[in-house]
């Protein structure tokens, strides 16, 4: 490396490396006598969209500092958007927790400890993403800007 990451991108990269362990270690959703991960307890796609949410925010973190500063913008982007992307994932699945059914009866998870932390990851990597974006002068202001006034006018010719 180069250089040293920004903020908006270490916090990415750490975000990231959190979201990816906790998927593995910690129980998100649970019922008396079962605990599962995210991997037992969510959708495929929903795994793959959080590994590559996880990836993105280490990508962001480790490359970020190596490739042309205008260049890491886009990577900002993607990795904003994979980020609020899964917070809205997980948000709906804490809101509408997963379940199994069995004929006519249904059961639903209980979230545990791992998917509130999956959660605050993130929203976390989605931070990173935007920090990183802005530090690169992504988001410029907007509005009109203003503008110098020319200058007055010389005195008139002398006749």
């Amino acid at each position: 490396m180069s250089e040293r990451p920004g903020s908006g991108e270490l916090l990415a990269g750490v975000a990231g490396f959190v979201l990816l362990i906790s998927m593995f270690i910690f129980a998100w959703f649970g019922l008396e006598g079962f605990t599962g991960d995210a991997f037992d307890a969510l959708d495929d796609w929903v795994n793959i969209v959080l590994v590559f949410t996880a990836f993105a925010g280490m990508a962001l973190m480790l490359f970020g500092p190596d490739i042309p500063r205008a260049d890491v913008a886009p990577l900002g982007a993607v990795t904003l958007g994979l980020g609020a992307l899964s917070t809205l994932i997980v948000l709906i699945h804490i809101i509408a927790p997963p379940g199994v059914e069995a004929g006519a009866v249904s059961v639903d998870f209980d979230p545990e400890f791992g998917v509130w932390f999956g959660l605050i990851a993130c929203a976390a990597v989605a931070a990173g993403g935007y920090l990183a974006m802005r530090e690169e002068g992504a988001f410029a202001p907007s509005g009109p800007t203003q503008q110098t006034p020319p200058p007055p006018p010389g005195p008139p010719p002398a006749s």
